[in-house]
């Protein structure tokens, strides 16, 4: 199974995730999230500039903002996830 570009949103809920599991020094987000430097850099400023994350000594953090949209994706996740499931059990009833 080939794997799609992931979307700007998926790419904001892996950094959020990133940052909210306790690893959120530049190098150990680049390297969970799966990021290269430049996108790495463009997503951290974005976020900041949202108010989704801060960064405090070298490390960033993620605001109640952040939070609360990490959750939201998380739902989202599982959502999607439930649909897929559905979707694939009335393939295998139609075929």
């Amino acid at each position: 199974m080939t794997r799609t570009k992931r979307t700007s949103v998926e790419l904001v809920g892996d950094i959020l995730r990133v940052v909210a599991e306790g690893r959120g020094r530049k190098s150990a987000i680049m390297r969970d999230a799966n990021l290269s430097y430049e996108v790495m850099e463009k997503y951290l400023a974005y976020l900041r500039e949202k108010g989704l994350l801060i960064e405090e000594g070298g490390m960033f953090k993620l605001t109640e903002k952040g939070v609360e949209l990490l959750n939201r994706l998380d739902s989202l996740r599982e959502l999607q996830a439930k649909a897929s499931e559905l979707i694939n059990q009335i393939r295998e009833e139609l075929y």
